[in-house]
């Protein structure tokens, strides 16, 4: 059996997801897993959720917030075996190279190379931030409605956008963001639970906006791939998903 939605093999859809990629650096994959998949890894997800790590506190650097609950890559190596074996899926590796055109390498970093983030309570956020990982595939296994927050915000062309105003990218961006906001740069997307998204994640500022009230949640899986077979590391991701 399949483990991705018959569509995601047909070609003319590839083709016009390659194009939505390369203009925009983000592409929304609906229902991008079969629905006897989906249902079975949202069981599993659900039960990881024992394990994750709370954090609160302001990103060095871009200082924006972290207020959620983590679960890093080799705590999910360690504790799900059918998560983890989701990265090197030939599915989803095909789907991801088909849609940048192009060659992907594994991710190094023994903590960001698979993440689990979830947004638990009133307030909870993912702030602004680019990441080291070239592309990101974030599938979504639980979120709220619109109204309640939990939106994926980015900008696209971020760096060279910052060089045109004179702005540091990953220094104290707020300023940068009010006036990407002000001038309609900011692109603003819902997923439902059973959607996905791939992001090409260090080119594009992005975000989850802060769920608005309690008694809600959004919690996403996401496996981060590298354009390069030698990438450079940060030490933004090690902050917040090391357990040492």
């Amino acid at each position: 059996m399949n483990l991705l939605s018959e569509k995601y093999s047909q070609e003319k859809i590839l083709v016009e997801l390659q194009q939505e990629f390369a203009c925009k650096g983000y592409v929304k994959l609906p229902s991008l897993l079969n629905s006897e998949a989906f249902s079975f890894l949202q069981a599993e997800v659900k039960r990881l959720e024992q394990f994750v790590t709370k954090r609160n506190f302001t990103m060095p650097g871009y200082e924006t917030p972290r207020l959620m609950s983590i679960l890093g890559g080799r705590r999910i190596l360690q504790e799900s075996l059918t998560l983890w074996s989701l990265y090197s899926n030939y599915e989803v590796v095909k789907l991801i190279q088909a849609i940048i055109g192009g060659k992907i390498y594994p991710c190094l970093h023994g903590d960001e190379f698979m993440i689990m983030n979830c947004l638990l309570s009133n307030q909870a956020t993912h702030g602004w931030h680019l990441d080291d990982t070239a592309y990101v595939l974030t599938l979504i296994f639980e979120a709220p409605p619109v109204e309640n927050g939990g939106l994926v915000e980015f900008v696209q062309g971020w760096r060279e956008w910052c060089s045109s105003i004179g702005a540091a990218p990953e220094e104290k961006i707020k300023p940068a963001v009010e006036k990407a906001r002000a001038e309609n740069l900011i692109q603003v997307k819902h997923h439902l639970p059973g959607d996905a998204y791939l992001l090409r994640a260090d080119q594009c500022l992005h975000r989850v906006t802060e769920l608005v009230r309690e008694n809600i949640c959004r919690v996403a899986v996401s496996l981060a791939y590298e354009a390069t077979p030698d990438p450079k590391y940060g030490f933004t991701a090690t902050r917040l998903y090391s357990e040492i």
